[in-house]
């Protein structure tokens, strides 16, 4: 599967995330992400990127920085690359996990090489009525796409979620709530 594109939107009435990613054979998959999903999972995938990218990731730069300078820096330059200004096209010609978001109750993540990353999505309801399975190969510049993209809509979320540490500050992009950017007033009782 080629991911082509990816849109994560913060859905207040469910007080959850809506993750869609497109192919580029114009397949849509689209996933439902709780607060809780979020707190386990996002700082295990940031660990993981920060070890992909080959053996520089793993050394001391020339400067003496820190190995997470050099993550921080991969990432930076897969963002500059990365085309956060095309809309996501909703034009879709199959959904293969079904026209209702798969809401992800268990996620493996693991590392295929330094380059490539397998993450295994699933939903499994309590009464074990349905179950319904998602998996994905992701490159690193995909993976630091989606760590950017969840990155602001955890904080449009306001779930109290602290950031990660090692994880470049995201800039608020033109689409953001206008209210999150602006200066709170003050108020006299």
């Amino acid at each position: 599967m080629d991911i082509h594109q990816l849109q994560a939107t913060y859905q207040q009435e469910q007080d959850r995330i809506l993750l869609r990613l497109n192919t580029r054979t114009q397949e849509e998959f689209r996933l439902w992400l709780t607060r809780r999903m979020v707190k386990n999972f996002y700082p295990h995938l940031v660990e993981v990127s920060k070890r992909m990218g080959g053996d520089a990731a793993h050394h001391v730069s020339h400067d003496g920085g820190l190995a997470d300078d050099l993550a921080g820096f991969q990432q930076q330059e897969s963002l500059a690359t990365a085309d956060f200004e095309t809309p996501f096209s909703g034009e879709t010609t199959a959904l293969p996990a079904g026209s209702e978001p798969l809401l992800v109750t268990q996620m493996k993540i693991s590392q295929l090489d330094d380059h490539n990353l397998h993450l295994a999505l699933e939903e499994k309801m309590a009464d074990g009525s349905t179950t319904r399975a998602f998996e994905v190969t992701l490159g690193l510049p995909i993976i630091h796409a989606l760590l950017h993209l969840l990155d602001l809509v955890i904080k449009s979320a306001d779930w109290g979620l602290t950031p990660v540490p090692g994880v470049p500050a995201s800039e608020p992009s033109p689409g953001m709530d206008a209210f999150e950017t602006a200066e709170r007033p003050q108020y006299l009782n």
